[in-house]
């Protein structure tokens, strides 16, 4: 039977650096973010070239207005604006679906899969209603770029989770996951 691996971590918490792990063991990476990310290379009309080039997209200002309103809008700030404020808030399971289909589709094959983007708790259920033993992990390495101060609302699972006491690459157990829902 295949498996799927769930990380949740904030960012910088070692979540993609898991994921190239069992990348390199057979595992086939569907993010919940792929989409998302196709989403905005076609908005924006450009598509980074490397791992170099997307994280420095997500650092640098894509949008810096004067006048009336001051704003300046990194690419991670314009992903999550797109993702949840744009997209998410209006169609609540958009991007979900999209992934629930990849990932059954993937399973169905017999092939092993990671996500090492899951951020919100209907996305820790969907992936326990795809496959009744998905493991999801906490991930919580503490890299140059981790930030667990983020106020955004994609950040509050994985600040919840390490509240309650988990550590680095501890099994976030099925129950302690239905008892936030």
């Amino acid at each position: 039977m295949p498996d799927l691996v769930c990380f949740i971590g904030c960012m910088g918490s070692g979540k993609d650096y898991q994921s190239r792990l069992l990348i390199e063991n057979g595992f086939k990476l569907i993010n919940i973010g792929d989409s998302l990310r196709e989403m905005a290379w076609d908005i924006l009309g450009w598509k980074p070239n490397n791992d170099e080039e997307y994280e420095e997209f997500k650092k640098k200002n894509l949008i810096s207005c004067e006048g009336l309103i001051h704003q300046e809008l990194s690419g991670r700030q314009f992903l999550q604006n797109l993702g949840t404020q744009a997209i998410r808030k209006r169609f609540p399971d958009f991007w979900i679906e999209l992934w629930k289909n990849k990932v059954s589709e993937e399973l169905s094959r017999g092939s092993n899969v990671v996500c090492s983007d899951i951020r919100f708790l209907k996305e820790v259920e969907v992936a326990i209603n795809i496959l009744s033993n998905a493991k999801i992990i906490f991930c919580n390495y503490k890299s140059e770029r981790y930030n667990c101060t983020d106020k955004h609302e994609s950040e509050q699972l994985a600040q919840k989770v390490l509240s309650d006491g988990f550590n680095d690459l501890d099994l976030v157990s099925h129950q302690y996951i239905k008892a936030l829902l």
